[in-house]
Parts: C-alpha cells; structure tokens; sequence
C-alpha cells in the first residue's frame, strides 16, 4: 500500500498502532482511535463500518454494503500533520482500490462556503464533521464527496456550456458548490438559494445539467460505481 501512496502525497506515512495510541485525543475523533485500538482487521473493518452506519446508514446504504463485501484493507496515515484513514476496496478484477477519508476534525478551509454551511443539511454537515472530511479515490481526489478545502465554489469558474444550455440557466452560481467530483470535470452541485427545493443539481462541463435531484441518491451510486472500475 505504502508505495502507491507515496507515487502521489511522498511524504505520507502510514502510522502504527502505538504511533496512534500517542496521539492527542482532540487530534483524530474517538471512534478512529477504537478502529486502530484492534488488533484484527475483522474487528476494524466493524468497528469502522459501524461508525458509517450510525452517520449515513440510511443515506450510503449502497456503499456501506459494497464495504461490507469488499473492504480488504484499513490503515491509518499522516502527512504534514494531516491524518487520514485510507480504505482498500476490491473492484470486480480482484485489484484494489485506494480511498481517503479525512480527518473530520480538520479545520474548516472555504471562505465562500462558510458563509453558506448553517445552511447545509444536517445528513451532510453529520458526514463531514462525525465521519470524514471528504470520502474519495486516492489516486484523482475524486470519485467521492471532495475535503471542505475542495469543494468547488461555481462562480469561480467559466462554464463553456452555459452558452449551449437548452434551457436556461436553473442554478445561482454565485451560491451553488459541487460536494461530488468525478474527476472529469462534472459535479454534484447544491445551490444554496435553492436548499428548500428538491436541492441538487447534476451539473456537467460538457452536456445539459439535470435539476432536481436526490442528493444522497446519487452520492451513493456514484461512489459504488467507482468502486467497480
């Protein structure tokens, strides 16, 4: 594990048990400190998937059982005083895959996002701020629900296909931010003068978006079929 990891972060490092034991009880949350307080990986592989059930088990039903099945490795990492658990999943070719989850104890980085996240559902700010910040493939920082530092702020950028929208425009971006990446440019986006409605919106680089969907519907799926590539 630690070769691939260290072909995109170097300075990561993976921690051992007595290296975690050390830790400053405010620096990662108490339920990563039972995961890595077991010696056997079946007792942290349940000890870990227990924490995703009491946050979203209702709203990552698909990913948590795809976990169940499929989670072969558990380990805990630092890098430059950052602290992550890196997951092991196994797609369907019998090769694993590599996926972060933060520290949700991190400081909270995105300026234009904090003047919105009173706002945020509370099954999303749970995720960030009980489980992880972020949940995503290693390799891209994608395919998953991005870091707070990553969420991308829509106004920021130019979207080539506005001009080729079929419709008009449905979304602010002045107060819309894409939580999921695919790694190709498209987003699932929340547009925060929009919370009450039906309140995400698929929003793609290079196709129509599609308005009105279930936000965690499709954080779901998605996530579990990057596990499958």
């Amino acid at each position: 594990m630690i070769t691939f990891l260290q072909k995109y972060r170097k300075e990561i490092n993976l921690l051992t048990k007595e290296e975690i034991a050390d830790l400053s009880p405010s620096t990662i949350p108490d339920y990563w400190i039972s995961v890595f307080q077991a010696d056997a990986f079946s007792e942290r592989k349940s000890r870990l998937l227990a924490a995703w059930n009491n946050v979203v088990a209702e709203e990552m039903s698909i990913t948590i059982s795809y976990l169940t099945d499929y989670l072969v490795e558990i380990e805990m990492v630092e890098w430059n005083g950052f602290y992550s658990i890196i997951y092991g999943v196994q797609n369907p070719m019998n090769e694993v895959l590599y996926y972060e989850g933060r520290n949700p104890l991190d400081s909270f980085n995105n300026d234009e996002l904090k003047r919105y996240w009173s706002q945020t559902p509370a099954s999303i700010i749970r995720f960030y701020s009980e489980l992880h910040n972020g949940f995503y493939y290693y390799a891209s920082e994608s395919m998953g629900l991005v870091p707070v530092e990553e969420i991308c702020y829509l106004d920021d950028y130019e979207w080539g296909i506005v001009d080729d929208l079929e419709k008009p425009l449905a979304i602010r971006f002045s107060s819309s931010f894409g939580f999921f990446a695919n790694g190709m440019g498209d987003h699932v986006v929340i547009d925060y003068s929009q919370i009450h409605q039906k309140w995400a919106t698929l929003w793609f680089h290079d196709d129509q978006p599609t308005y009105g969907i279930e936000f965690w519907d499709v954080i779901d799926e998605w996530t579990t079929i990057g596990f499958q590539v």
